[in-house]
């Protein structure tokens, strides 16, 4: 396994690069952003029994993503607006690897082809 293919290296780097540096986006979605990861992450370590630091990124596929949508849904009560948000954070997160990693290319494209639910 390449260390860059690494989540915890990807996610550091997409918080001070991408979303720091480049975009400047404000604190409040940094902290929306940084509480659907601590969200994701508690979610892998319970359904994957691996740290953060140890997941790569094949552990992240659609699959596990959807699986982690609907476990917010489901048992955290959360409604479509807020499922929809967290789906945001991860496909800016993937869209970002897409650069990054392109020999993940496939496994990016199935994440970032999960629908948002809708609404009223």
């Amino acid at each position: 396994m390449k260390p860059a293919c690494n989540v915890a290296t990807l996610i550091e780097r997409f918080f001070t690069e991408r979303l720091m540096r480049q975009r400047n986006v404000s604190g409040n979605t940094i902290a929306s952003y940084r509480d659907t990861f601590r969200l994701l992450f508690m979610f892998a370590q319970v359904q994957l029994r691996k740290p953060p630091s140890a997941l790569t990124l094949t552990d992240l596929d659609a699959t596990f993503i959807g699986a982690f949508l609907t476990d917010l849904e489901v048992k955290r009560g959360a409604g479509a607006k807020t499922r929809n948000l967290r789906l945001t954070a991860i496909r800016s997160f993937f869209r970002f690897v897409s650069f990054e990693e392109p020999a993940h290319s496939a496994l990016i494209q199935r994440v970032l082809a999960i629908p948002s639910k809708r609404h009223d």
